[in-house]
């Protein structure tokens, strides 16, 4: 004889009920009671909303983490700059691969991206750990809008303290830097962006096409410029100018072709140009600026030894060492060919003052501070470097503390003006 199995009861779906006392529909969601209010109408109106958007959050169940993070990257590949793409790609895969493919969107807490900062950023500057972070909560917000989530899991998380960007180049450290300059190319590059204060991406972006001879600058449309919203343009100083035009001049007549974030190939004739005719690189700027900061030591050619100078050509026997352009030579193998300060060169040492943290950014910065000390006015230095108003000046690019000297003669100007 076979037993019965009892049915399973249907779980009823909520339903919205009248309070007599206070005249008002109500909804028991769990524990919890909403007020819909007192006309019946509206009442059930926002009785359907809150059930769909129950059903839809109850859809994402199955949904995981991968797949969020999957689609909102396809979203920014689609819809954003490919550089904001690269960022988010970089450490959104760092935390899939971490995660896994089976996390639930559902299960995801603001544990699982504490672990993965410890483990993966662990010897991270404070700057990597909190983009690292960030960019998770972006995904997460983004799933939020899109109704993946009721709300995000990962919005509470401490990020460490951002440290930005605020090193200024004094005009002797510039000059040792055009002077260090490994090539024409990169001297030209140190010189407009000293001269004037324009962005990385828009000196590397700059286009024959933009640079305006009767108005002297460089002229973005609105489509080319940083946040879309309006046109920029870039005034051009004499010295810069006329870097310009022999640079445009050089290179109007050889176009160079890139391909686009859509797959497609287009043409372009940048304007600034490495030593091998191609357009200039993240990491190719990145690595002169680390170049200048901390030289990398040399190695003796003949012994194991470090190099403190390096011997000139005519010095030197070819069948000792062919083919090296610099002999590097150390201490010990000076003293054994006896050779003089005449026959040796210097290896640069790292540029005195210049700090770890510097980058081509930071002539943006010195720019800025020059033309304050300069008593230019601050919305009008706002105007030359690309912003809506003062507050981005003050708050980020103007570093008058860090010349405590002239903050002195302005306090005596200021002081003098009320004797």
């Amino acid at each position: 004889m076979k037993l019965k199995r009892p049915k399973r009861k249907q779980k009823k779906e909520p339903r919205p009920f009248f309070r007599e006392f206070n005249k008002c529909w109500y909804l028991q969601l769990g524990k919890r009671q909403i007020n819909l209010g007192r006309d019946k109408a509206l009442a059930f109106e926002k009785y359907h909303q809150i059930m769909g958007d129950r059903k839809e959050v109850e859809a994402t169940a199955d949904t995981t983490v991968a797949n969020v993070l999957d689609d909102f990257l396809q979203w920014l590949k689609d819809w954003r700059e490919h550089g904001t793409y690269q960022f988010y790609k970089a450490h959104l895969e760092s935390f899939w691969r971490h995660t896994g493919d089976r996390l639930k969107l559902l299960d995801l807490k603001a544990d699982h991206v504490t672990k993965w900062v410890d483990k993966k950023h662990k010897d991270s500057s404070p700057n990597t750990i909190y983009g690292a972070i960030r960019s998770v909560q972006a995904a997460m917000n983004w799933a939020v809008k899109r109704g993946y989530l009721p709300k995000s899991p990962v919005k509470g998380i401490e990020k460490p303290q951002y440290e930005p960007r605020d090193i200024v180049i004094s005009p002797e450290q510039y000059a040792e830097m055009i002077a260090r300059a490994s090539d024409q190319s990169e001297r030209d590059f140190f010189t407009v962006m000293w001269e004037t204060g324009c962005r990385v991406q828009e000196i590397r972006s700059v286009d024959v096409k933009h640079f305006n001879w009767a108005e002297r600058c460089w002229s973005f449309p609105r489509a080319k410029s940083k946040g879309k919203k309006v046109p920029r343009t870039v005034y051009l100083t004499d010295k810069a100018f006329r870097i310009c035009e022999r640079l445009v001049a050089e290179h109007r007549s050889k176009p160079l072709t890139k391909v686009s974030t859509s797959g497609k190939e287009e043409t372009w004739c940048p304007i600034f140009r490495n030593r091998n005719g191609q357009a200039w690189t993240k990491n190719a700027i990145r690595l002169r600026f680390r170049k200048l900061i901390k030289p990398k030591p040399k190695k003796c050619v003949f012994c194991t030894g470090q190099a403190i100078a390096f011997v000139r050509g005519p010095y030197l026997k070819e069948r000792e060492k062919d083919g090296r352009k610099r002999r590097n030579i150390c201490e010990r193998c000076i003293k054994k060919r006896k050779l003089t300060p005449e026959m040796l060169g210097p290896i640069p040492l790292p540029i005195a003052g210049l700090e770890e943290g510097t980058c081509a950014t930071s002539f943006r910065h010195s720019f800025a501070t020059r033309a304050l000390k300069n008593r230019v006015a601050g919305l009008t230095v706002s105007v030359l470097m690309g912003h809506r108003d003062t507050r981005m000046i003050s708050r980020v690019y103007g570093h008058l503390e860090k010349d405590p000297q002239f903050l002195h003669e302005e306090l005596k100007r200021a002081s003098a003006v009320g004797q």
